[in-house]
């Protein structure tokens, strides 16, 4: 993978997300570039978005020590990460609640007191907290978001908890007979399984809930098949207001066309340049009926169709709506080409 991404970029590449990652969090960026407006060429002819390869997109790149007030952004955005991880591993972690792992972390002390610590253990433990550290300290300095990137060390846990179970099973069988430890052995399966398998279970259950009881709705998709309708040559801008920017690239997915994204400016004339600076082809404008009649009166572009989207209520409960923040969906486009 390291040949094939330094080969890519003509020089030695481990990975370009880090120092985008890194930009894109800071005191100024707040978010990717991209999203913020503006059209990008995607470096690849066949890529459908910039996202896909933002390597030769200019971030300002910014460092803690250039002021006191971005040390102390740099502090405040490592404190919310502290949180954040803390946050993934209970309420947002698909394996655990807070019994689980108050009852794991109770187990260490007394691992600790009636185990003798050997060698291997010390390694073990040590490994464990590095390995956490470590990892952990990646997303520290730049955005920790997204339960899945902490999938690796939750299974950890999962397997360290049982580890100090089973310390402590041998640890009584030292002390106490061994009927009695038959039923200490008995008592923390009935204890320990059920809390492993509790919050997963509850996420199985309401997932059959939802698929029972909703509908199973792609909005993007069903967007884009009804623009698809209209040939279109592609690449293409987006001048679109109901919903976050993000958002275009879903619709973009299941259009297949390359989008460089929305014109900044706001006036024909300066969308105009914009668009004859990227090379953009067609022009997608949603829901905005008065851009859209002085679009259609400039002999510089060719309207192809205006469509109004069917307006369905089962959007409303398709998935992510939640995440990204939908409180309306597109009502109309109007599609065009420049000539």
């Amino acid at each position: 993978m390291i040949s094939a991404a330094s080969g890519k970029y003509g020089d030695l590449t481990i990975s370009s997300k880090g120092p985008i990652a890194r930009a894109s969090v800071g005191p100024e960026h707040k978010g990717h570039p991209f999203f913020s407006g503006g059209l990008f060429t995607p470096r690849d002819s066949y890529a459908m978005h910039v996202i896909e390869d933002p390597s030769e997109v200019k971030f300002k790149t910014w460092s803690p020590f250039e002021s006191r007030k971005h040390f102390m952004y740099q502090l405040e955005l490592i404190k919310n990460n502290v949180f954040y991880i803390g946050n993934h591993f209970v309420n947002m972690s698909p394996f655990f609640t807070y019994a689980l792992i108050i009852g794991t972390l109770a187990l260490f002390p007394v691992a600790f007191f009636l185990n003798r610590l050997s060698s291997e253990k010390k390694f073990l433990y040590l490994w464990f907290i590095t390995t956490f550290s470590i990892y952990c300290s990646g997303f520290l300095l730049i955005t920790a978001r997204s339960p899945r990137r902490f999938y690796a060390p939750m299974i950890l846990f999962l397997f360290l908890a049982f580890h100090f179970v089973d310390e402590l099973i041998a640890a009584f069988k030292r002390i106490t007979p061994e009927r009695r430890v038959k039923l200490l052995t008995a008592y923390l399966l009935l204890m320990v399984v059920p809390a492993f398998a509790l919050k997963p279970g509850i996420h199985f259950v309401n997932s059959i809930k939802s698929i029972i009881a909703s509908d199973q709705v792609n909005p993007y998709e069903e967007i884009a098949e009804q623009i698809n309708t209209v040939p279109f040559p592609s690449p293409y801008a987006i001048i679109r207001s109901s919903q976050k920017p993000h958002t275009d690239v879903y619709i973009a997915y299941y259009l297949r066309k390359q989008l460089l994204g929305r014109p900044l400016a706001g006036d024909i004339e300066g969308i105009t340049q914009e668009l004859k600076e990227a090379q953009v082809r067609s022009l997608l404008v949603f829901d905005n009926l008065e851009l859209s009649e002085r679009l259609k009166k400039d002999d510089r572009y060719v309207l192809l169709a205006d469509k109004k989207f069917s307006r369905d209520s089962r959007y409303m409960n398709a998935r992510n709506i939640q995440i990204d923040q939908i409180e309306k969906w597109d009502k109309e486009i109007n599609v065009f080409q420049l000539k």
